[in-house]
């Protein structure tokens, strides 16, 4: 059995700092700290820096999945 997993849907390819922050769940910090290892992350348009957010599917998608472990039960 294949498990797919669907993005949520983009409206648009470039977006401001803080729509990529709420996009990929991610402070802005973090988000600075994938552009220095990811250079085409950001764009500048005047004074405006522009998230791709294509390069940013990318960099998610790229992420390990989360290994859950269960957890311990409680002693009563």
């Amino acid at each position: 059995m294949s498990i797919e997993t669907h993005s949520p849907t983009r409206e648009r390819r470039f977006g401001r700092i803080r729509d990529a922050v709420q996009y990929a769940g991610v402070s802005r910090s973090g988000l600075y700290n994938m552009a220095k290892s990811h250079p085409g992350l950001f764009r500048k348009n005047g004074l405006a820096t522009l998230v791709d957010f294509i390069v940013l599917d990318e960099i998610l998608d790229a992420l390990p999945a989360a290994e859950l472990k269960a957890r311990a039960r409680k002693r009563t």
